[in-house]
């Protein structure tokens, strides 16, 4: 990878690299170095990120290249950010995706209702999950206005305007869920380039399966996750209702779509801290919102791989860890 290249990895989507990130995705040291020394790139504590220089030459690269990006500058946690550019790296190395096509959009948001506190989200009760925002008034007005979510809303399905209007004369609190990685896994190029977008479908969901991937540290409390796995509960059901009714669970050819939530950690021993919190809780993790299911991977199992897998399901199968299958 040359400087050029190592300069345009530092887009909006990957403002943060780290030396050992460099060189993994190809940077040789020399190169790195060229651009400390040129004062194209500057940092602390190893975190790496585009100077104003940096960010001016990045500009003129992506115009001389005619390409679509912009520079990315650091905000907010970056640890988070780091997390996501390692968790992104050690996907797209770990399997091929042969003859599909796979995608990475680190922080991608997920519109849901009600917007909740977590108290509002999930509450346990007899040792049990329960769900209480999918109940809510908020809830119900807003499945008994988009009620459709079967194959029969394929041609009927509410446009984006009515329910932004919907929305805002129902003074209705909207969410947003923020994951730190959203991977999509699209199958036979050539079949499903035929069928036409969704024109509701701004993140590309449609014909694709869905790896909602969240961060879950070995700090993570069995409250946070459950937190994150309502919000999911109210997100998926905001797609089928108001996104892509129809298109959800089954593709164009009527086969079956991965909706997954995944809970991503660094190490193998906060995975198994994930799987020992959420246990517990069986099929009432995934019930409400099914099909669905919830899986766990780390960044150390991904980067373990040798010969990169032939497709995601044979990733997954080897270096992923289910929370809940679907039974």
């Amino acid at each position: 990878m040359d400087r050029d290249e190592t300069l345009l990895r530092f887009d909006t989507a990957h403002p943060v690299w780290t030396r050992d990130l460099l060189r993994t995705e190809g940077a040789a040291e020399e190169t790195i170095d060229a651009l400390i020394s040129g004062a194209l790139l500057a940092g602390e504590n190893g975190v790496l990120h585009l100077t104003t220089e940096g960010e001016n030459a990045f500009r003129l690269l992506v115009s001389e290249c005619f390409l679509e990006s912009a520079p990315g500058r650091p905000a907010g946690d970056a640890p988070t950010q780091l997390f996501r550019t390692r968790l992104e790296s050690a996907f797209r190395r770990s399997f091929i995706q042969r003859w599909g096509t796979k995608e990475f959009h680190p922080g991608a948001r997920l519109s849901y209702i009600p917007d909740s506190a977590d108290a509002a989200v999930v509450a346990i009760a007899g040792g049990r999950p329960d769900w209480p925002a999918l109940r809510s008034a908020e809830s119900r007005a807003f499945a008994e206005r988009f009620p459709r979510t079967g194959m029969a809303a394929r041609d009927c399905f509410p446009k984006v305007d009515e329910v932004r209007e919907w929305i805002l004369q129902s003074r209705i609190r909207v969410g947003a869920l923020e994951t730190d990685l959203l991977m999509l896994c699209g199958y036979d190029v050539n079949h499903y380039m035929h069928f036409p977008p969704h024109p509701n479908d701004d993140l590309g969901l449609k014909d694709k399966d869905r790896y909602f991937c969240f961060r879950a540290p070995g700090t993570v409390t069995v409250e946070t996750l459950l937190a994150a796995t309502g919000r999911m509960h109210l997100a998926l059901d905001f797609l089928r209702r108001a996104v892509l009714p129809g298109f959800v669970d089954r593709d164009s050819q009527d086969q079956d779509n991965i909706n997954w939530l995944v809970f991503a950690s660094d190490s193998e021993r906060e995975v198994d801290r994930v799987l020992s919190l959420l246990a517990p809780f069986g099929d009432d993790l995934i019930a409400p919102v099914f099909p669905f299911e919830i899986w766990a991977v780390s960044v150390e199992a991904l980067v373990s791989v040798g010969e990169p897998f032939e497709n995601v399901h044979e990733l997954f199968e080897s270096r992923g860890r289910p929370v809940r299958r679907m039974s």
